[in-house]
């Protein structure tokens, strides 16, 4: 499923003009998730991309496996603001048993 969403800066708060799309594929090697920013303003924008998935699954979580690709760690402050320092990142590459894993964001 694609989906795609132009804006035209008259969002509240966010008064920036943009165009999003996403596209969704769910097959048996797992789900793959891809989105692109496009920034259509006349000056640089502030963007960032946060995916907050939930499931209802046949099994628990502790007996499923995780794995992505990720290639940067971006660091942030305490406001979640990005510092422009980022660092590689492979933890999920592989994939890895959920089981006791603490997934909750960590600022660095």
């Amino acid at each position: 499923m694609k989906l795609r969403f132009d804006s035209n800066g008259n969002l509240p708060g966010y008064h920036f003009s943009f165009k999003l799309e996403a596209e969704f594929v769910l097959d048996e090697s797992g789900l793959k998730v891809t989105a692109i920013a496009t920034n259509t303003d006349s000056v640089m924008i502030p963007i960032g991309i946060g995916w907050h998935p939930y499931f209802q699954l046949q099994s628990k979580v502790d007996n499923l496996i995780l794995s992505f690709q990720s290639e940067r760690l971006y660091k942030v402050n305490d406001k979640m603001i990005p510092t422009g320092e980022n660092l590689g990142y492979s933890e999920f590459q592989k994939p890895k048993e959920v089981k006791d894993m603490n997934l909750t964001p960590v600022l660095i």
